[in-house]
């Protein structure tokens, strides 16, 4: 029992992985091929100078009218440079998703002010912070948060962040979607739930948070598999599900 929600995820093909390697398919799993990932990242060449940057602070710069304009105009056009350069080494994913998936923040607040819509808008299955919390961007993830980034996205398999976020281990980013929003009871389409990967992952401090956030302790995916099933013999994560009344007689459908 204690491998059945390993199975499951290894057999919902990562969707983000998959397109890393050129197939844009669903996100469907937690767990991406590394290396795959690292011969296919291409390095985004930036320049970490001022002119990088967004220079819309004229006034505590003392800028005159015209100086801003021209500064403006040079921000504008350096945005689109680097843009072009995002679509240069596109990834299969559109531009605001490689944006997040390298933590481009100046890139991210330009698109979105470009287009609203870009902040929560789907492709291939994935939202924009679908793509920050998978590749555990938490400052590119707090930008869309600010921005009012929608945490309860699902995937079609029924994922959302909070499940890569948990998945990686993440306990910080897991407390940033929480407290904008993100329900601890998350289900995918077959019941997968965070608490259920925490667990089965043994990632105790996360396991932790989550009961006291809410998250149902006695939660079983369609198998019936449930948290005790899977915290192995991790005594620690078997006392706190314990301790917050999870049913020791639970039963997967096998029985």
């Amino acid at each position: 029992e204690n491998e059945s929600i390993e199975q499951c995820m290894k057999l919902e093909t990562s969707e983000l992985s998959q397109m890393d390697e050129g197939k844009p398919t669903e996100l469907e799993s937690f767990t991406p091929t590394k290396a795959a990932e690292t011969s296919k990242e291409t390095e985004i060449k930036t320049d970490a100078s001022e002119d990088n940057k967004l220079g819309t602070d004229a006034l505590s710069q003392g800028l005159t009218v015209s100086e801003t304009v021209e500064l403006l105009s040079a921000t504008e056009l350096k945005m689109q440079e680097i843009v072009k350069e995002l679509e240069a080494n596109n990834e299969k994913y559109n531009v605001m998703q490689l944006a997040c998936k390298h933590g481009k923040l100046d890139v991210m607040r330009y698109l979105v002010e470009k287009n609203p819509m870009a902040l929560n808008e789907l492709s291939s299955g994935l939202s924009p912070l679908h793509v920050c919390c998978f590749y555990d961007q938490v400052e590119a993830s707090k930008l869309l948060l600010e921005m009012g980034a929608d945490t309860k996205q699902k995937t079609a398999q029924g994922f959302t962040a909070m499940h890569s976020t948990v998945k990686n281990g993440n306990l910080g980013l897991s407390k940033v979607l929480i407290n904008h929003g993100s329900p601890a009871n998350q289900n995918s389409n077959i019941g997968i739930m965070p608490l259920l990967i925490a667990c089965s992952k043994q990632h105790t401090d996360i396991v932790e948070y989550l009961l006291k956030a809410g998250a149902d302790v006695n939660a079983q995916q369609s198998n019936g598999t449930c948290g005790l099933h899977l915290c192995g013999n991790n005594v620690r994560i078997c006392d706190m599900l314990v301790k917050a009344n999870a049913d020791i007689e639970c039963k997967t459908l096998a029985g």
